[in-house]
């Protein structure tokens, strides 16, 4: 399983410095990425593959949204030469191989914000200022995630259990 991780993790700084320095990410990395997951997750016995259909309807919920926005506002389908790249498609997907689906939608929801402020706040100080290296940042904030989980062992991604039990604390009183 330490071999699995490693392996996930090089896969993802690989993600990182190429979307980073080229904003273009070799595309032969992202199905490494989901084999990968499917790996991790059969050794872990976390994850069914119901919930990863649910995980994908809504990423496919996610681009349909996103593509009629940009077509209503530009009146063309232009999304992936401009806006968003092949690549943070294919990691959306990639990232619905690895969660839950509340812990995925958790995911999705913070690391846009965090990625969101991370190039609002150091967008001068970037090399190549063309764009918003999506996939690069998801990539770190997820080795991030998955060295916390190497290191306590206790931690888990899977944290939909959590989720709940704390919506219904929040909701009981």
């Amino acid at each position: 399983m330490v071999v699995v991780q490693f392996l996930i993790l090089s896969v993802l700084a690989s993600i990182t410095w190429q979307d980073f320095k080229y904003r273009a990410v070799y595309w032969f990395l992202f199905p490494l990425l989901m084999m990968l997951f499917i790996v991790k997750n059969g050794y872990s016995g976390q994850i069914s593959y119901h919930e990863n259909l649910i995980n994908l309807g809504i990423v496919a919920l996610q681009i349909s949204i996103l593509h009629t926005y940009y077509y209503m506002r530009h009146g063309d389908w232009i999304l992936y030469q401009t806006y968003l790249g092949w690549g943070d498609v294919l990691f959306f997907v990639a990232l619905a191989l690895l969660f839950p689906p509340l812990t995925f939608l958790a995911f999705q929801l913070i690391s846009l914000i965090l990625t969101l402020a991370w190039f609002v706040l150091f967008k001068r100080y970037l090399a190549n200022k063309e764009g918003i290296p999506l996939a690069g940042c998801q990539a770190f904030i997820l080795a991030l995630l998955l060295l916390s989980e190497l290191v306590v062992d206790t931690a888990t991604l899977n944290i939909d259990s959590y989720i709940i039990d704390g919506l219904n604390g929040i909701y009981a009183q």
